[in-house]
């Protein structure tokens, strides 16, 4: 029996491996309907996230869970995104005489690894003296000057050297 959790969404540009088949929709209501099955699965809800991250959507992790699945319906309706699962394959038994034949499925490939995760870069350099520049933006907002990091640092710098 066909299970919705056999069935996974992978953006629209990624090959289809041999043993895979992709689950077409009438419309973008259908494929709604579909995915608001995984509403309260918060395992499969992150990885809806991960996806619409790595595709370029950066505020998903912001995102509502109904906006982000009505986001995925729209793509998957477009074909930016698409569901593919592996296609069920039957195994060859014998079958000793007078024995019923029975369907035995076989176990699904196991899934490729999960890219590695995005690490940003940082804004900040490590030698940051944060302590200085909140000093440095209390003196010029008590002196009425504007402040710049900067010369801020070329002042304390000149006055070091005097």
């Amino acid at each position: 029996m066909e299970s919705r959790y056999d069935w996974e969404v992978r953006t629209g540009d990624e090959a289809l491996l041999p043993d895979e088949e992709y689950k077409p929709f009438p419309n973008r209501d259908w494929t709604l309907a579909w995915l608001r099955g995984f509403r309260t699965d918060r395992t499969r809800m992150a990885g809806f996230r991960d996806l619409a991250v790595r595709a370029g959507y950066l505020s998903a992790h912001a995102r509502p869970d109904d906006a982000l699945l009505n986001a995925l319906a729209s793509e998957i309706a477009w074909g930016r995104f698409r569901l593919v699962r592996a296609i069920p394959k039957l195994l060859p038994l014998s079958i000793a005489p007078g024995e019923e034949p029975r369907v035995v499925w076989a176990s699904p490939r196991p899934r490729a690894a999960r890219p590695e995760p995005f690490i940003e870069e940082q804004t900040f350099s490590p030698d940051l003296d944060t302590l200085a520049i909140a000093e440095a933006q209390k003196e010029a907002a008590r002196a009425g000057v504007p402040f710049c990091e900067e010369c801020a640092r070329a002042a304390a710098a000149a006055k070091t050297l005097t």
